[in-house]
């Protein structure tokens, strides 16, 4: 669905759905209604300037509504005042809900009467009270003086919380030179998406293409520098979720370059390292040789000095001398 901005931070798309909410709970449509309806229309809630609630789909136009909240069930075009006969019904039961003919009072019928009304020309109708069971596709038909027949599609689904939000991208593209990116909740209705690339927001270089509702995001001219981290947002009034998404070699020939040039640097690093610490063991080791000869050379030199002093040792001070004349015990001379 349209969101009308470039992709948001969490913190800037919070105070975004903050804004909307209050912006929706806090407008009053003014549209002319029938007068015998006029009370109970006016409370109707005009989802159609809401972002979160209501938005322009490819079959029709989405509405979310809030339990046993009014809702108005609108279309964006109409044949206009040449219309014959104007109906509105459920097209999950085929029940008929109003029936307009040549601009007179509406009639309504079986479990819609008194939840339901119409504006002057029936474009929108006023559901009251709304229920899980009124979800549906709605029809409004059109039939002016010719005879043929228009029709429009209101798909009205209860507001709920986003959950489960996945990124999901193909093993293999149709062309390396392109990546494609879609962003789906698994529960949750009438979201908004939003991108972040490497917790940036999108470059605004052409490249970097969105879908109408934000949920695809397309990659062209792919190359190393777009094989980053890749975030998709989805919030409406309700919740926001958050997904993650590494690009990969096994995604696109343009990672699997980069991953091989990140690795053959990392390997050049490590060997680099590697090759460094090798060179301080060998220092180490020949500082310590180094010590330990020089330990030595001042022991033989301490011992040389015990030698020329007279002494018959090489070590150590020198032995007393015994008279060999002596008998039994030598003494000391």
């Amino acid at each position: 669905m349209p969101c009308g901005a470039c992709p948001l931070s969490s913190t800037a798309l919070g105070l975004r759905v903050l804004l909307v909410y209050v912006l929706g709970t806090a407008h009053k449509p003014s549209v002319g209604l029938a007068q015998n309806h006029s009370s109970r229309t006016s409370q109707c809630k005009d989802d159609m300037t809401d972002l979160h609630q209501g938005y322009a789909g490819p079959t029709g136009w989405v509405i979310c509504a809030d339990l046993y909240q009014n809702v108005r069930l609108s279309v964006q075009q109409s044949v206009g005042q040449n219309s014959v006969n104007i109906e509105w019904k459920n097209i999950q039961n085929q029940v008929v809900i109003t029936k307009m003919f040549l601009n007179h009072n509406a009639s309504y019928f079986g479990k819609y009467q008194g939840r339901v009304s119409c504006d002057a020309q029936c474009n929108s109708l006023c559901l009251q009270n709304f229920t899980q069971a009124d979800e549906g596709n709605y029809e409004r038909t059109e039939t002016p003086k010719d005879g043929t027949q228009h029709k429009w599609t209101v798909h009205l689904f209860m507001l709920r919380s986003p959950v489960g939000l996945n990124i999901s991208v193909p093993s293999k593209n149709s062309s390396d030179a392109e990546l494609t990116l879609h962003c789906q909740a698994q529960e949750g209705t009438c979201l908004s998406y939003w991108w972040l690339k490497d917790g940036k927001p999108l470059p605004l270089d052409g490249r970097h293409q969105l879908s109408r509702w934000n949920q695809t995001l397309k990659i062209v001219n792919v190359t190393g520098e777009d094989c980053v981290n890749y975030t998709c947002e989805g919030a409406n009034r309700l919740g926001l979720v958050a997904a993650w998404r590494v690009l990969s070699d096994k995604n696109s020939s343009a990672c699997a370059k980069a991953t091989f040039s990140a690795t053959r640097t990392l390997a050049i690093s490590v060997g680099i390292i590697c090759l460094l610490g090798f060179c301080l063991i060998i220092y180490c080791a020949h500082r310590h040789r180094q010590g330990s000869h020089l330990q030595l050379d001042q022991r033989t030199t301490k011992g040389r000095k015990y030698v020329h002093g007279g002494s018959r040792h090489r070590f150590g001070p020198p032995m007393p001398q015994y008279a060999s004349h002596t008998r039994g015990r030598g003494r000391p001379i």
